[in-house]
C-alpha cells in the first residue's frame, strides 16, 4: 500500500499541505530486473498540467512509483541528477508558465537493485504465466514551485512477464482497440 502522506515537503506541518493538481497522465513506463545481479532499471514518462508561473530554476519535484522515490532540484533547464537517478522536464516555456499549460517528464533510473520497491505490488522474483500478468501501479509527483506544494496522482496499468531466478520486463500495457 502506498503511504500518499510521505510525498509532503514536511507531514507535519498543516500549512504545507500539497494542493491537488491533477492527474498523472502516463505515456510510457518500462521495468527490468535481473535476478541475478543488481542492474534493474526502470523509466516513467509522464505529462502534468503546471501550477501557473512554474519555472523550472529552483523548483523541487518528487518522482513516486509505487515505493521507489525521489526528489530533484531542477536546473534552469529543467534537469536534474541524484543518487543515480535521472529526471528531464521536455516542453517546459521558457520564463513563468501560462494557465493550464501542459509539460512531458521523463524519470530514470538504473544498474541498480530495484526489486524491493516493487515486490508489494506484485512484480517480483517468480515465473508469470507466459501471457503475462496485468499489474496497476500507482505514481504520484510533487511540484513544489513558487513556494507551493502541487500533487498529481495516477497510475499505469503493466503487462508483467517473469523467470523466477532469470529476469523480469514490465511494460504499459497496451489497451484494447474497441
Amino acid at each position: 500500500m502506498t503511504n500518499w502522506n510521505s510525498l509532503r515537503h514536511r507531514p507535519n506541518n498543516a500549512s504545507d499541505l500539497p494542493i491537488l493538481g491533477g492527474v498523472v497522465g502516463v505515456d510510457g513506463c518500462a521495468i527490468g530486473f535481473n535476478f541475478t545481479k543488481p542492474a534493474d532499471k526502470v523509466k516513467l514518462d509522464y505529462r502534468v498540467v503546471l501550477p501557473e508561473g512554474y519555472q523550472n530554476a529552483g523548483s523541487i519535484v518528487g518522482v513516486r512509483l509505487e515505493s521507489l522515490s525521489e526528489r530533484f532540484a531542477l536546473n534552469e533547464k529543467g534537469s536534474a541528477t541524484a543518487n543515480g537517478a535521472i529526471f528531464k522536464v521536455i516542453g517546459a516555456p521558457k520564463g513563468p508558465a501560462p494557465l493550464n499549460s501542459g509539460v512531458k517528464m521523463t524519470f530514470s533510473v538504473g544498474k541498480k537493485d530495484l526489486e524491493l520497491f516493487f515486490t508489494d505490488s506484485g512484480l517480483a522474483n517468480k515465473t508469470t504465466v507466459k501471457a503475462g500478468e496485468t499489474i496497476k501501479l500507482n505514481v504520484a509527483v510533487t511540484l513544489n514551485a513558487n513556494g507551493k506544494t502541487t500533487l498529481y496522482l495516477g497510475s499505469v496499468d503493466v503487462l508483467y512477464k517473469a523467470t523466477q531466478g532469470k529476469t523480469g520486463k514490465a511494460a504499459k500495457a497496451k489497451v484494447p482497440k474497441s
